[in-house]
């Protein structure tokens, strides 16, 4: 079995990363087991992406994106390339720490 990074990296102590950002591909109830991940693995914020028949997430360019924090934030992302998706969490990363 393979080491849990995201778990790890979560619960590091005094040298946690200030915000550990953790991604889920699912299938199914996506946003109920995005919160489920997002509690289990003790990150700060999680990116849930659909990746359900029908989605073509896998090979292709756009994602269905769920963001998600611990403090209760939910929005739905729109249907974006993974370019955009990273240019949005790059916004918020930067909106976050600017705060």
């Amino acid at each position: 079995e393979n080491p849990d990074i995201l778990a790890t990296l979560s619960q590091r102590g005094n040298d946690r990363p200030h915000v550990v950002v953790g991604f889920a591909a699912e299938t199914d109830d996506l946003v109920q087991n995005a919160k489920a991940k997002l509690a289990r693995k003790g990150c700060d914020w999680l990116l849930a992406n659909d990746v359900g028949r029908g989605t073509d997430t896998f090979g292709g360019d756009n994602n269905t994106i769920h963001w998600l924090t611990t403090a209760g934030d939910h929005e739905e992302w729109p249907r974006m390339s993974k370019e955009l998706v990273a240019e949005q969490l790059i916004e918020r990363l930067v909106r976050h720490f600017a705060a």
